[in-house]
């Protein structure tokens, strides 16, 4: 009885542990989130549900709704850091998308000057500091925290000649627009009847599977060098 008795004490000092975490984070701090998302921004934000974490995880983060972009899943995140309340989320991200993917293909566009397929990476899924309501476009697309990315699939017969020498275009075609790129997939495709069927398959998991194509790898480093790319 007495092995069984301390069973039950430590069984429910774990629970109340856990359950102190949970309440830490637990609806109220749902509330918070969302009240903190009205008041940071002119919008209306609607709780959707968690986004990761789990017991013991030392912040929380949910995906919230917003009135003014609907169909947006807003990725919101809290934590404690040196005893102060810390929010971060991606709303800008969802309030440039289309003019930075807009700007993004022209740029291409006039850098490639061929035919090529345009597929935006996950930059929803970069969360950023020190951004809010009154960011600019011009300050986000030059901001090294926001993750800015995308694939290109470029079509046959585009002449790559030095590959130095295209990897330091690419960086000053998007030095002189203005933009920071995290991270960009260049494929060069050869057979133009996979290239014409790439719109039908599902493009990622096909040029994961074709390891033999070209393709540079461009990444700005924070000082907006290109040590980061390569070739493979």
């Amino acid at each position: 009885m007495k092995v069984k008795k301390l069973i039950m004490i430590f069984l429910s000092i774990v629970l109340i542990t856990v359950g102190g975490n949970g309440c830490m984070f637990g609806e109220s701090t749902t509330k918070m989130m969302v009240k903190h998302m009205n008041e940071k921004y002119d919008d209306k934000f609607e709780y959707l549900e968690p986004f990761g974490g789990g017991p013991g995880a030392e912040s929380k983060q949910i995906l919230v709704t917003s009135e003014k972009m609907p169909g947006a899943e807003i990725w919101v995140l809290y934590s404690r850091e040196d005893g102060k309340d810390v929010f971060y989320d991606n709303y800008v991200y969802f309030k440039y998308k289309e003019e930075i993917n807009e700007l993004l293909k022209a740029i291409l566009r006039d850098l490639l000057d061929h035919e090529f397929i345009y597929r935006p990476a996950t930059s929803e899924r970069t969360l950023a500091e020190g951004l809010n309501d009154e960011t600019t476009f011009k300050e986000y697309i030059s901001s090294t925290e926001t993750g800015i990315g995308f694939v290109v699939i470029v079509a046959p017969g585009y002449n790559i000649g030095s590959r130095d020498d295209l990897i330091n275009k690419v960086n000053r075609a998007f030095i002189n627009n203005g933009v920071f790129i995290a991270g960009a997939d260049f494929y060069f495709m050869s057979n133009k009847e996979e290239y014409n069927n790439l719109e039908e398959l599902y493009t990622m998991q096909y040029l994961a599977a074709h390891r033999e194509i070209p393709c540079l790898t461009f990444k700005m480093g924070k000082d907006k060098s290109v040590s980061e790319s390569y070739w493979r």
